[in-house]
């Protein structure tokens, strides 16, 4: 998720404007703040990691920058455009579907299993 600054903001719906210049409509539950508080955690877009998960060291809001960590002991300040929240997942969404696309392979591993038990019995 990219930092964007709120333009209009109504019951349900928040338009946002892109620090690229675009701007998009979404409903307001889609809306996450942008939380720089050091120690926080957001993706960077580093020269040599292309985007990588790093730590915030220190924010400048007048001048729209955050000092990061890549966590290797290299630091560094980057302009908001370059910075991305990472998605916040649902951990009960995600496994319903990892088990939703896997479970046939372990059923049939659990099958093999089986089979291979009961033939080195014999």
């Amino acid at each position: 998720m990219y930092v964007a600054k709120v333009v209009l903001a109504k019951s349900s719906v928040i338009k946002a404007r892109f620090l690229n210049g675009s701007e998009l409509t979404l409903p307001a539950e889609k809306v996450v703040k942008a939380d720089f508080q050091i120690g926080s955690k957001v993706q960077a877009l580093w020269p040599v990691h292309n985007w990588h998960m790093s730590t915030v060291i220190a924010f400048d809001q007048e001048e729209g920058t955050v000092k990061l960590s890549d966590g290797w002991g290299f630091t560094k300040t980057f302009p908001l455009s370059e910075i991305r929240l990472p998605r916040q997942r649902n951990l009960h969404k995600s496994l319903a579907a990892f088990w939703q696309k896997n479970y046939t392979y372990f059923l049939a591993a659990i099958g093999i299993i089986i089979l291979v038990v009961l033939l080195v019995k014999k």
